[in-house]
């Protein structure tokens, strides 16, 4: 397949795994059985996604939200790390978008080619409320990606600090979908996954206090 140009998957931490993620809020713990039994569903049906061009019979969303330090990356990178290991054909076949989403659809009207698995994480990640997401910048390009995703029949992963549906981003969109289109198939590629809110402490706070009770502790990376 033709190569995504801002391909991330090479960012993503090895060492982010679902057995040491510790959920902090129920709702952490929820998404992360979600996205398990996401892999375990991938995994089954590996060969079928490995070798056809379309290979979901129809277009997928599954976007969670909240704010900072919920353990949205670090699930992301979960679920990532697992198809790598566990599926590699398919992880062959998946993009990474990580910061450039805004970007991915001003140089190109598919910027993810053929694509089956599409993760974008953090959207938006520029603004600091859905207020500030332009009519005719970053909402025609969250447009353009729901018209991509249902067309070409993509499972699509989204993390992002603003929700989706109340007071979100839809709420932007129907500003300027007057006629609906796209708000319809919003609905339609989110029924099949969903819309999942991360709560709970901010797990950075957490880590800063261990830190102070407990002295220096360093992390070394592989060299």
């Amino acid at each position: 397949m033709s190569q995504y140009r801002e391909n991330k998957l090479q960012e993503v931490r090895p060492g982010n795994s679902f057995a040491n993620f510790t959920p902090n809020h129920e709702s952490q713990e929820k998404v992360c059985d979600l996205l398990m039994a996401l892999v375990e569903q991938l995994v089954a049906n590996q060969e079928v996604i490995a070798g056809e061009r379309h290979p979901f019979a129809d277009a997928s969303l599954l976007f969670v939200y909240g704010a900072p330090g919920r353990g949205k990356t670090h699930l992301v990178e979960a679920f990532i790390n697992e198809l790598r290991l566990r599926a590699p054909n398919v992880y062959k076949r998946m993009v990474l978008s990580r910061g450039n989403f805004y970007y991915d659809y001003q140089t190109s009207e598919n910027p993810y080619f053929d694509a089956p698995i599409v993760v974008i994480d953090d959207m938006f990640h520029n603004k600091m409320n859905v207020s500030e997401l332009r009519p005719n910048a970053e909402i025609q390009t969250f447009m353009k990606f729901i018209g991509d995703l249902y067309d070409r029949r993509r499972l699509v992963l989204v993390t992002s600090n603003f929700s989706l549906i109340e007071g979100g981003i839809m709420q932007r969109v129907r500003e300027v979908d007057t006629v609906g289109r796209i708000i319809s198939r919003a609905v339609e590629v989110l029924s099949h996954c969903g819309e999942f809110r991360l709560e709970g402490p901010d797990y950075r706070e957490i880590i800063a206090a261990k830190s102070k009770a407990g002295g220096i502790s360093l992390k070394l990376g592989k060299f």
